[in-house]
């Protein structure tokens, strides 16, 4: 992915790893995009966007596999934007053809000066990752419009239920003195 390149417009998918796209709507705009290595990172994205696309986002396959009620899914990721925006991923879940969206419980945050965000989603009973094995595609849901954006560095990690972590997440906040 280091040494990834795309110009041009994205028609539905924009391809430029193994199961790593840009995907965007295509029907009521043009996209065009320019991916380029990213000294000390993995790539600069700057995307033209010409029109009112609904949708436009980075999508990562998970490939074919099944998740369990407690089991923790983790995204680090060191993001750059010089206007900053919020992902608010998903994960897709294909079983057979039909498709349903797990929203993750947080959001990534894309400052102008950088940083790691950190996600982390318990698996809930309700989430259509539940449902047997399924093909899954982390999808990172990308702003309507122009931007341009680093991606430094991205980790998803997945612990099993009772690997390593607990199954509910508990923060200082939530804690009563």
């Amino acid at each position: 992915m280091r040494e990834a390149r795309i110009t041009g417009r994205i028609e539905a998918e924009a391809r430029f790893s193994q199961g790593i796209y840009f995907s965007a709507d295509t029907s009521r705009s043009t996209v065009e995009i320019e991916l380029a290595p990213l000294e000390g990172g993995l790539f600069r994205a700057e995307i033209t966007v010409d029109g009112a696309p609904e949708w436009m986002s980075l999508n990562i396959s998970l490939e074919t596999g099944d998740f369990a009620i407690g089991d923790v899914i983790g995204i680090i990721a060191d993001l750059r934007a010089p206007d900053p925006f919020d992902i608010h991923p998903f994960i897709r879940t294909d079983h057979g053809g039909t498709c349903r969206d797990t929203p993750l419980a947080e959001t990534l945050t894309v400052s102008s000066s950088g940083g790691t965000s950190i996600l982390f989603h318990p698996v809930a009973a309700s989430d259509p990752l539940t449902d047997g094995a399924g093909f899954h595609t982390l999808v990172l849901p990308l702003p309507h419009r122009s931007l341009t954006f680093d991606l430094q560095d991205f980790r998803l990690l997945h612990v099993a239920s009772g690997e390593g972590m607990p199954a509910i997440s508990e923060t200082l906040g939530s804690r009563s003195v």
